[in-house]
């Protein structure tokens, strides 16, 4: 533990060295405030509280090394829980050199192996994953070459965006690396491997893992088509069982005219990339994200036994103005167990851009899963809007809905938001939600919420929320998360110098 502390203390002292003599620094402050009233769903332990929490963000350079350092800090009134702390740390900082052909990296950085199935460590923007590994990191990038390896442990961040409870850090250990060669007329072959041994011990036994892969892209594999596949193999030790997983992923695009198509294939068998428990969640950090087949807003059943695939067919109308799409997936999940669910979604979609500025987008769908003794887990409907209509220049009006009608089990979701923008000076937006999904006296089924935002100049802007808002899992990219519903205000600047 020493050693980790000491090095990551050099580090931040080299990283002011460096921002004090670079010229110039970028500076980015995002400070915010919000306090909680009763959100009316039932759990008193996420009413009556305020919160300030601030991120500061310092780019510097100086000749070849580059520093990028963010300070996170939060502060509670009156938290409900002790789950709620006060804390404050240089949360995510890397020292980045570079000599010719050759990049040197230290601290805190994002990395993914291929497609993201054996290892993808990054931040998904608004879904409360923040990850990263904190270690060292080389790469060597020649014209037909690229080589890197690197070593860390996993570092989260240690407030959890969505339930603003206090995130332990879990210390696992990762390592691995990935070559790529050029040389084949526009193919690009990766193969790659980590090595990754959570800290959190089961059963007196600390878990390891060893997964590999192999990849070819090949975006112009033919004038009309591009071609992307990806294969892995996993070997885990866990409790001092042995197990053995693999996983493939294949997606192509077709071209011909004013018409395109994507097809994807994705299968994965006892395929996953587990860390130490989440101390948010209670439940176990995951450290890959497949692709999902899935549109970005749909809920992930499986990512570690599954098979399925998606083809999506678009064409362009009257001179590219006008695009329509369909799309069909299916997928199966934990295939050839008693708990089997089948999903197949469909939906088809416009969008219509006229008059220069001005947008209109409209879909609708249907999503079923069913399980092989033929019980419905979920049916649904759901349409979406988004119409953008410009009245000037400067001014534009927006109008959002979003519905979904659960068939199975018979609830009713959705939002829909009204606003007028002025080009580089904000908006103004009201939103109306519903869930009818709990039924139970006292609880919420209707939310009513103001948004303004302002920028008075290009280095500042401000937000505010006020009122409700509904919660319930949302997905992004296939991160799905429990949010709890937002009553009471909400107050975020932005300063940029």
């Amino acid at each position: 533990m020493r050693k980790k502390v000491f090095s990551f203390s050099f580090l931040t002292i080299l990283s002011f060295s460096v921002l004090a003599v670079a010229d110039p620094v970028e500076v980015t402050n995002t400070t915010i405030v919000e306090y909680h009233v009763d959100n009316e769903n039932g759990n008193p332990d996420d009413d009556d509280y305020g919160i300030i929490y601030d991120r500061l963000n310092l780019v510097g350079t100086a000749e070849r090394l580059n520093v990028q350092l963010r300070m996170d800090g939060s502060y509670f009134y009156e938290p409900p829980t002790d789950s709620y702390q006060n804390d404050g740390r240089p949360e995510r900082l890397l020292v980045n050199y570079k000599l010719d052909d050759w990049t040197f990296d230290g601290g805190d950085f994002s990395q993914q192996l291929g497609r993201g199935l054996v290892l993808s460590m990054r931040s998904v923007e608004g879904s409360g994953r923040d990850i990263s590994v904190r270690g060292g990191r080389v790469e060597y990038s020649g014209d037909n070459r690229r080589v890197l390896t690197f070593a860390g442990i996993a570092n989260t961040a240690n407030l959890d965006s969505v339930s603003q409870v206090f995130v332990s850090d879990a210390n696992d250990l990762l390592a691995g690396g990935m070559f790529e060669s050029r040389d084949f007329n526009g193919v690009i072959l990766q193969t790659f491997g980590v090595f990754a041994s959570p800290d959190e011990e089961i059963l007196g036994d600390r878990s390891q893992s060893v997964s590999g892969g192999v990849s070819a892209d090949m975006p112009t594999i033919a004038p009309w088509a591009g071609l992307f596949l990806e294969a892995d193999a996993q070997m885990r030790s866990q409790a001092g069982i042995s197990q053995e997983g693999w996983a493939a992923y294949a997606t192509t695009d077709l071209f011909a005219g004013d018409s395109a198509f994507l097809i994807e294939a994705l299968a994965l068998s006892s395929f996953e990339q587990f860390g130490s428990e989440n101390s948010a969640l209670e439940n176990r950090f995951i450290y890959n994200q497949p692709p999902t087949l899935e549109r970005i807003d749909q809920e992930v059943l499986n990512n570690r036994d599954t098979y399925g695939a998606r083809v999506r067919a678009e064409h362009f109308f009257f001179t590219s103005e006008v695009l329509i799409y369909a799309n069909v997936m299916y997928r199966q999940n934990d295939p050839g167990e008693a708990s089997t669910v089948e999903q197949i979604h469909v939906f088809s979609g416009m969008e219509w851009g006229y008059g220069g500025a001005s947008i209109l987008k409209a879909a609708v769908g249907y999503r079923d899963e069913t399980q092989m003794s033929g019980t419905t887990v979920k049916a649904m409907i759901h349409s979406e809007l988004d119409w953008l209509q410009a009245l000037s220049a400067d001014y534009s009006l927006h109008f959002q809905v979003f519905h979904e009608e659960r068939i199975e089990p018979g609830y009713q979701r959705g939002s829909s938001f009204f606003g007028i923008d002025r080009k580089g000076l904000g908006g103004l937006t009201f939103e109306f939600g519903y869930d009818t999904q709990n039924q139970a006296p006292g609880v919420a089924n209707t939310f009513y919420a103001g948004f303004l935002s302002w920028e008075p100049s290009e280095a500042l802007t401000i937000r505010t929320v006020v009122g409700t808002q509904r919660g319930g899992v949302k997905c992004i990219s296939g991160v799905c998360r429990t949010f709890p519903e937002f009553a009471g205000g909400r107050l975020e600047v932005i300063g940029r110098f």
